[in-house]
């Protein structure tokens, strides 16, 4: 899994700029290639075939969807193959993942960015001009020319004065005036100098059990089945525990599919305001997980922004 990035030029601007080749190396590609403006840190979540580009950020976890001849198939490599059998929209929503992705259609010279149903992973993008710039991590779109740092006035005031929950109140802000935020669950497809936006997945269920009726069991079962494809996407797995129900309930869905203590890791403040180790501890005392606390100072806060500006 790895970051992604890339610019689309206007028409009359064709060539990859030095900003933008600056953008990819911030992602961690230290040698660009000229000939593409698309790129990933992990060359596995790069594919072309045909007209199309992909590069993802992310995983899918149900690949069984995504029937293949070749077992090594990657995830990237999956959605291009899914790409030639059914249309983007549909491959979209077929998607049980968490991920960022830019697709290209280097024909109609169409570019889209997808981001998966909760928006875990994150998606960014300028478009100024005919130049249109996108990246998963926000930092490297600041590389580019045509994209300025100047601060979103109101996003900076939400999270100062609200708590962190409610920063998704508008999906599409970010902390940059320029720089815009895929929301989840969402396309933004560019062409022709023209930007549209369009959901590609229904949150309402068709699935209904024999009596008609959804039990609590039904919660637990999807709950256990999307604990158990992460599980299985990775070898070395780590757990961030707080003190709040929604962690404990993943890391002890965990223990009981594997039936071992699962690695565990969690902030410790010195102020009591924010501090959660009362909580954390009917946790790590129960025995389900292998358990190491990061302890916190309380950091200047403001002098910490100073030095990042």
């Amino acid at each position: 899994m790895g970051k992604i990035a890339g610019l689309k030029p206007s028409s009359n601007n064709s060539s990859l700029t030095d900003s933008a080749i600056q953008m990819l190396k911030c992602i961690g590609i230290k040698k660009p290639n000229s000939l593409h403006s698309f790129g990933s840190s992990n060359k596995e979540d790069f594919a072309s075939f045909g007209p199309f580009i992909v590069v993802l950020d992310g995983h899918i976890y149900n690949p069984e969807d995504f029937p293949s001849s070749s077992k090594e198939q990657t995830d990237s490599e999956r959605i291009l193959e899914s790409l030639q059998k059914i249309s983007l929209r549909e491959t979209l929503a077929k998607i049980n993942g968490d991920f960022a992705i830019a697709i290209f259609n280097k024909q109609t010279e169409c570019l889209t960015l997808a981001r998966d149903r909760f928006g875990i992973k994150p998606l960014y993008y300028s478009s100024i001009e005919g130049n249109t710039g996108f990246a998963s991590s926000i930092q490297s779109l600041l590389y580019l020319s045509f994209v300025s740092k100047s601060i979103n006035p109101s996003f900076l005031k939400t999270a100062a004065a609200l708590n962190y929950r409610f920063l998704d109140a508008d999906p599409t802000r970010s902390p940059f005036s320029d720089i815009i935020q895929v929301a989840g669950g969402s396309a933004v497809e560019f062409t022709n100098n023209s930007i549209r936006t369009y959901s590609f997945f229904n949150w309402e269920s068709k699935e209904k059990n024999q009596t008609g009726l959804i039990h609590h069991t039904d919660y637990i079962d999807l709950f256990r089945d999307a604990v158990a494809r992460r599980l299985k996407k990775t070898s070395t797995p780590m757990f961030t525990l707080s003190g709040g129900l929604d962690s404990s309930a993943v890391v002890a869905m965990a223990h009981r599919i594997t039936g071992v203590p699962q690695p565990a890791i969690s902030s410790i403040h010195n102020g009591e305001a924010f501090d959660e180790e009362k909580e954390i501890m009917d946790i790590v005392n129960s025995g389900i997980v292998d358990w190491e606390p990061i302890s916190i100072n309380d950091p200047d806060i403001f002098d910490l922004l100073e030095k990042a500006s």
